[in-house]
């Protein structure tokens, strides 16, 4: 679900930037009431997600989560918080303020969730920090303490509502095993509660017309601004069409990529919200005063903005480029597909096949090292599908339809492939080998072990021998051309088959490929290996398989032996 979560963290970066825009003209232009709107808009994405879900499960489980309530509550919080400082800075320096709820995710992370935080993590949330410092000076030094409180109050409320997201019993079940209605339903019946909320304590506050005497007037809304006209229009557009895919990206991705990785993230949406007012202004469609950084400090903050968008931006890589590592997923598009089609309908029941079924998952989950989205992925079924077959233990199987294409997949994906590498194994490769000897083509065997590979096992272990490995069998098949078979054979040996004439040429260049040096991370120094080669020919040294497999590892060994003499 790695890349579902990266998708919909962009998505979520580029919607409430929108939302930022939108919001900021329609109170300045349109004259709505912030706090209405924001209840309304709650209100009629909370109604837009549980139409679309329709009736299911997770519905009563939901409703009576402890933490559904203490997120709604956690979310008001924030709001009036967030109110309070605006009495002391601008909505710009508060967005950027905000930016201190990632070293606050970082640490929860570290502490309660046992995440790794590396060195890389640091070098970003350091840029980051250098940028709030310098928004540090900028501020007044007589109100300075008092708004280090709110903005850290703030930000730690923000980090709180991811947390709690990432925590939720049923969103995490949702999308672990539901499908995406069951998501939707879930994150609508979370904004429910929370718009039940926030409208109870606004109407209560307006109602007693403030005497409480604790918040601030800008909290405080007069009952008949409740009706505003632009504010309902205003609300229940945006509500309908913008906030029910923010709302369900933010729950979703909390879960997907956790909540440190979201507000990653969200660290980019200063910059994106100043991309869409730019745009606006250029098209004249809105003044040019309105827009982020159009103040007397507006060229310092800008260098704020890229310098926390640098620093955001630097983790963000480095820990998406190691977390796609680890996930054991596949390309892109093909993860991000199967993601999004997980929840489609397939019948489970019981049948004969139910055995073979369920052999074929614990296989490809073996193959897959135990990572059940790349195993999905494989075998071209929902993950929640195939943890079904799973729990099933032989008893549940799928339809007859789908237990075919399974078993073509499985086949053709697994049964035949080396699971280190992706290459052919050694069984699938002489099958494909003879088939073409009986097809009479003419056909050129290179037999390759890799020199200088055993001391790599012995310093630095297996792991590593596994990575170097993979990164040798990447190499050769960039190297070779169209139709051509690649098979590991077994320990650091490989065959290929070339259906050409110009076997020389390609020995060479997999010789230069395989030899270039190796970077590992946490492997201080470079890793450097080579090649032997030897060849066979068909039909010049034979037509047989075995004779040919033969001829050219003798050959390897021979060239191996007169490089060690």
């Amino acid at each position: 679900m790695l890349y579902l979560g990266i998708f919909q963290a962009l998505g979520l970066t580029v919607l409430i930037s929108f939302f930022n825009v939108f919001l900021r003209m329609a109170v300045q232009e349109w004259h709505v009431e912030p706090v209405p709107f924001t209840c309304y808009c709650l209100l009629m994405a909370a109604f837009v997600l549980t139409l679309a879900a329709g009736p299911g499960k997770l519905v009563k489980e939901t409703l009576k989560s402890k933490i559904t309530w203490i997120y709604s509550f956690i979310l008001v919080s924030t709001y009036i918080v967030d109110t309070y400082v605006m009495f002391y800075i601008s909505a710009t320096e508060a967005s950027f303020f905000s930016r201190l709820s990632i070293p606050i995710a970082l640490l929860i992370a570290w502490v309660f969730f046992q995440r790794k935080v590396k060195p890389s993590d640091l070098l970003g949330v350091s840029v980051i920090m250098l940028g709030v410092v310098w928004l540090i000076f900028l501020q007044p030094q007589e109100m300075l303490l008092a708004i280090l409180f709110v903005v850290g109050l703030s930000a730690f409320f923000q980090t709180l509502q991811f947390v709690l997201a990432e925590s939720h019993k049923q969103a995490s079940e949702a999308v672990q095993a539901g499908t995406m209605r069951d998501e939707w339903r879930v994150t609508g019946l979370v904004t429910f509660v929370t718009s039940a909320v926030f409208l109870f304590l606004a109407l209560i506050l307006s109602w007693t017309g403030g005497h409480i005497g604790v918040l601030p007037e800008k909290f405080i809304v007069p009952i008949e601004r409740f009706a505003d006209k632009n504010t309902v229009f205003a609300a229940l557009f945006y509500g309908a069409l913008i906030l029910p895919f923010i709302r369900y990206f933010k729950w979703s991705a909390s879960q997907n990529l956790k909540a440190e990785n979201l507000l990653l993230f969200m660290a980019f949406i200063p910059m994106v919200t100043y991309a869409f007012e730019k745009a606006l202004v250029m098209l004249s469609l809105m003044p040019s005063g309105h827009m982020t950084f159009s103040d007397g400090r507006g060229g310092q903050l800008l260098a704020i903005a890229v310098l926390m968008t640098l620093g955001a931006g630097l983790t963000t890589f480095l820990r998406m480029r190691r977390m796609i590592r680890e996930s054991g997923e596949g390309g892109g598009l093909i993860a991000l597909k199967a993601a999004l089609l997980r929840g489609r309908s397939l019948a489970i029941h019981h049948s004969e096949s139910a055995e073979d079924d369920y052999e074929i998952v614990m296989n490809t989950l073996e193959f897959a090292k135990g990572h059940k989205a790349k195993a999905a992925q494989l075998l071209d079924i929902p993950e929640s599908t195939l943890a079904v077959i799973k729990e099933g233990r032989g008893t549940l199987a799928l339809i007859e339809s789908e237990s075919k294409k399974v078993a073509r997949c499985y086949r053709s994906r697994v049964a035949s492939r080396d699971a280190l590498t992706g290459l052919l194994n050694r069984s699938s490769f002489a099958a494909q080998v003879r088939e073409l000897l009986e097809s009479g083509q003419v056909l050129t065997l290179l037999y390759i072990d890799l020199d200088k590979f055993k001391p790599i096992n012995d310093t630095y272990g297996h792991e590593v021998g596994d990575e170097v490995l993979a990164i040798a069998a990447e190499r050769m098949k960039g190297i070779l051309p169209s139709g051509s078979l690649i098979a590991r054979m077994g320990g650091d040996e490989f065959c290929i088959g070339i259906l050409n004439d110009k076997s020389q040429a390609i020995a060479n260049a997999l010789k230069k490929a395989i030899s270039e040096k190796i970077s590992i991370e946490g492997v201080d120094e470079l890793i450097h290996i080579g090649a032997s080669i030897g060849t066979a020919m068909a039909p010049e040294d034979g037509v047989v398989y075995e004779d040919l497999i033969s001829k050219a590892d003798k050959g390897m060994y021979g060239v191996k032996h007169s490089r060690d003499t």
